[in-house]
């Protein structure tokens, strides 16, 4: 089943959030050990702690009353980052808007995944949840990506437990006293030996330049296809997706591969540049198309942790890994910095700036990230 189609009824005025926060986590969830750190911490500040749980959920199907609005094929769903908390214990921070449909059992929809599947306030959605039940639930809000962290869903935690679904992700801490204590506090935990490697976002910063699309955002560059979840991670994509989507191409230096027709477009333009550069060297063709290449159906890695079900961009064809023998995950690797910024010109981010390194792993962003 390819993307539906319609347009989803513009997104309500969400109220600025004026309650300063911070956001913490770590790649692959975050563990009971670092939530006491981040706790005790806290009350030293004399700050309050929210904890977040970050996975993916599987939508069955949309419905307007005895309307089919959206329906994945048999046996199939369409993966949604989802966000769930606690509305009572973290309205703050998520606007009382947000909080007090969440507090009545209906969910927040981002407005990008609505757009996406011609979803509006007051559908209701059919859920597959981490323990194989069905749950229907209705859309109580349609609001803008940013008031939920960019996530495509947002549900209270019991609506979660019902689910299955349970992966504490991000701790916030807000009431803040003072912005220059809760730094200097944090910067201090993170420079301990006992703390694993952590992101943190201040909400009176701005974003991070370069951060990775967000999975609606993905969906909306390279479509958005249902899957079917198999063992040990592996997923079957929508057919009639992969064959509007995937293409078989020959790309420079590296030979034929299988990538989504956008993000093929991109790589032969970087790889080209280093050509004409006189740098082809650089770029391992071998290895590149036979132990790394592009699309692949899985799920995402988690060396230690969990994925929460997440979908790797690879399933998109959103990815690219070059030189993978001399760039294992989770190390620094040796990519030369031509080939780098080769392929950020090109519209990738480049995986060894991830929160867990990633330098093999170059991923498609859109024509205008730099």
């Amino acid at each position: 089943m390819s993307d539906a189609r319609g347009v989803a009824a513009a997104a309500p005025s969400t109220p600025r959030r004026s309650v300063d926060f911070v956001t913490v986590n770590a790649a692959r969830g975050i563990d009971a050990s670092t939530v006491g750190s981040l706790r005790r911490m806290s009350r030293r500040l004399g700050a309050r702690v929210t904890v977040f749980d970050r996975g993916t959920v599987d939508l069955v199907r949309v419905t307007r009353g005895s309307v089919v609005v959206q329906r994945a094929p048999s046996s199939m769903a369409f993966p949604l980052d989802t966000l769930a908390v606690d509305p009572l214990d973290a309205g703050a921070t998520i606007g009382s808007q947000v909080a007090d449909v969440l507090a009545t059992g209906a969910v927040a929809m981002s407005a990008t995944s609505a757009r996406l599947r011609g979803a509006v306030k007051a559908d209701r959605i059919t859920l597959r949840g981490w323990d194989g039940s069905t749950r229907t639930v209705t859309i109580g809000l349609v609001a803008s990506d940013r008031s939920l962290d960019d996530a495509e869903l947002m549900m209270s935690q019991a609506v979660a437990a019902s689910l299955g679904f349970s992966r504490p992700f991000s701790v916030r801490i807000w009431s803040i006293p003072s912005r220059v204590r809760t730094v200097a506090a944090i910067a201090s935990l993170r420079s301990s030996q006992r703390e694993p490697a952590l992101r943190v976002r201040y909400s009176w910063a701005d974003p991070a330049a370069g951060s990775p699309l967000s999975q609606a955002q993905t969906k909306k560059l390279l479509g958005e296809f249902a899957i079917e979840r198999r063992t040990a991670g592996r997923l079957r994509i929508d057919s009639e997706w992969e064959t509007t989507h995937l293409v078989n191409r020959v790309l420079p230096i590296i030979g034929r591969v299988r990538c989504n027709r956008i993000v093929t477009e991109a790589a032969t333009a970087a790889l080209n540049e280093l050509k004409d550069q006189g740098l082809a060297s650089l770029i391992h063709g071998h290895d590149s198309r036979v132990n790394g290449g592009c699309f692949n159906a899985r799920d995402a890695r988690a060396p230690t942790g969990t994925t929460g079900h997440n979908v790797s961009r690879h399933a998109w064809g959103a990815a690219i890994d070059i030189n993978p023998s001399t760039n294992r995950f989770g190390t620094p690797g040796h990519m030369p910095r031509a080939v780098i910024r080769a392929f950020r010109h090109h519209g990738f981010a480049w995986g060894g700036h991830f929160l867990i390194p990633d330098p093999t792993h170059f991923e498609y962003q859109g024509a205008n990230i730099g």
